[in-house]
């Protein structure tokens, strides 16, 4: 790409991040009408002791679910996930076996999503990854996209963790794009 067409874009990019006046979304939240809803780690267990890519069936999970839908004003029909690396495989996972759960799911950068592309998402899902990403092959992100044709699979000029903005690899413009993209989707399909 030459240098104009990347200047083109980064205008473009920020014109979109710019039009996203929402706070950034920490790994472990669940965004629910205008107010994310922050689960702790005595609520969810640890995840990342969970074995395999069908976390979200874990006792634990689930009933830090039912704690979260138990909450006054949070409709349990309208939960979202979202998750960054292996919470990005997760909600990956989720969609494909947790659909009865959530109504959306948005992925970033989900490691090893690529094992999952013999099942189809059940849910809305969309996946995000950077081009510059050393741990996901450009090439599985295009495997997934031509296999999952019902799922919004976008590829940021960035590296793997852009949207952590505690990472060198913190891209603010991918961030926000991403972000922006996030919250139009789950505006789109859970009200």
């Amino acid at each position: 790409v030459d240098a104009a067409h990347e200047e083109a874009r980064d205008a473009r990019d920020a014109r979109e991040v710019t039009s996203c006046r929402q706070a950034v979304l920490e790994s472990r939240q669940i965004c629910l009408d205008d107010a994310p809803v922050r689960l702790d780690g005595d609520e969810l267990g640890d995840l990342a002791a969970v074995p395999g890519t069908r976390p979200v069936h874990d006792e634990r999970v689930r009933a830090g679910l039912d704690v979260l839908a138990a909450r006054k004003g949070v409709d349990a029909s309208r939960l979202a996930v979202t998750g960054y690396c292996f919470g990005g495989l997760v909600t990956a996972a989720s969609s494909i076996h947790s659909a009865e759960v959530f109504a959306a799911g948005s992925s970033y950068y989900g490691g090893n999503t690529i094992t999952l592309i013999g099942q189809k998402p059940a849910i809305p899902l969309q996946a995000h990854y950077g081009e510059q990403d050393h741990f996901i092959p450009m090439t599985d992100v295009q495997k997934i996209s031509d296999t999952w044709t019902n799922v919004d699979v976008y590829a940021y000029h960035a590296e793997h963790g852009f949207h952590c903005d505690q990472r060198a690899s913190f891209h603010a413009t991918s961030a926000g794009i991403a972000q922006a993209r996030t919250f139009r989707h789950f505006a789109q399909h859970i009200g």
